[in-house]
């Protein structure tokens, strides 16, 4: 986790350049020299206390920007500015402390500064704040105050709060179930392009959930967040192609897609890919390979797997069942 964007980097080169520079600098083609000279202009107003030059010092040792990279130096500068009340410094110290970086890993401390920068209005804190919580990550856990720093960061526009508070509201964790409301928030951090809630949304559009169904953009939605990368949404467009969910059914690309997901190790596709090599639906027809599906299933727990290998050992010939072995793959338990 980053605990500085990129644009307080220019704001460093931009007090470099002090009131000569019209506009923000182009980063991109920015000189390594002009870095240096940027850190040499701002460490002595950091020194003397300026709490803006002790984050943007701290933000340059931590990035390697015109100095050698130091998280422990960073961290220090970063507590200056933090003691100083900036929420900024306050949340990246409660990134380091909790990333063991320039510090002693602390659960508790990262709270603690993440809990100061959230009661600022800090988004990225009241999301790790919430987060904290919800874990109980140095700190008692509890739901209702979780979805409370959730739900600001959420509207402030945190694309990963909006998914987990819409989670939450869906399930009544933390306060009172709203389904609609978790809806929204879906939909507004897929329209960020955040793959789970792309899933999660597609899935609450399938199913009706707070929501009109509508299988068509369910299909839309899961397709976005499959071709990211995300496994249970390829496992799931695999299972609306062959089942013709808000689009026509083809078992090609239902086989494709749940190819992909298996792939990835995802357990539940495995299965589903080996059943499909078993009889020739979405995938050539092949004993053996299903078998290879299954077994991979089986052995990362998952039960249908372990079922359909158990139901297929017999109908293998003896060299099949040689071939598994050779493989490593072991017979599941009764």
């Amino acid at each position: 986790m980053r605990p500085l964007p990129w644009r307080t980097w220019a704001a460093a080169l931009a007090l470099a350049c002090a009131a000569a520079c019209a506009s923000e600098p182009d980063l991109d083609h920015a000189r390594p020299g002009g870095a240096a000279q940027a850190f040499a202009e701002l460490e002595p107003l950091a020194r003397a206390g300026d709490a803006d030059a002790q984050l943007l010092v701290a933000t340059m040792l931590f990035d390697g920007r015109g100095v050698a990279q130091d998280d422990e130096r960073a961290a220090a500068w970063y507590r200056r500015a933090a003691e100083q009340g900036r929420a900024e410094a306050q949340y990246s110290l409660g990134v380091l402390y909790e990333q063991g970086r320039g510090v002693a890993r602390d659960a508790g401390e990262a709270v603690r500064w993440y809990r100061l920068a959230a009661a600022q209005g800090h988004a990225r804190a009241q999301h790790n704040l919430g987060l904290a919580l919800l874990d109980g990550r140095g700190v008692a856990a509890d739901r209702a105050e979780a979805r409370t720093w959730l739900g600001a960061a959420a509207q402030a526009g945190e694309a990963s709060a909006q998914l987990v508070y819409a989670l939450l509201l869906a399930r009544g964790e933390g306060g009172p179930a709203a389904p609609e409301e978790a809806v929204r928030w879906l939909r507004a951090a897929a329209d960020q392009g955040l793959a789970e809630a792309q899933a999660q949304l597609g899935l609450k559009l399938l199913r009706g959930e707070g929501v009109a169904a509508d299988a068509a953009e369910a299909f839309a939605w899961t397709r976005r967040a499959a071709e990211q990368g995300l496994a249970a949404a390829a496992l799931n467009l695999g299972l609306m192609y062959q089942r013709g969910e808000g689009v026509a059914s083809d078992l090609e690309q239902a086989g494709r897609w749940v190819r992909v997901a298996a792939e990835q190790g995802l357990p539940a596709a495995e299965t589903r890919l080996g059943r499909m090599h078993e009889h020739g639906r979405g995938a050539v027809q092949d004993g053996l390979e299903a078998a290879r599906w299954y077994a991979r299933a089986a052995a990362a727990g998952d039960a249908g797997g372990a079922e359909a290998l158990r139901a297929l050992l017999p109908k293998l010939d003896a060299a099949q069942r040689a071939a598994l072995a050779a493989e490593g793959f072991v017979a599941p338990a009764d």
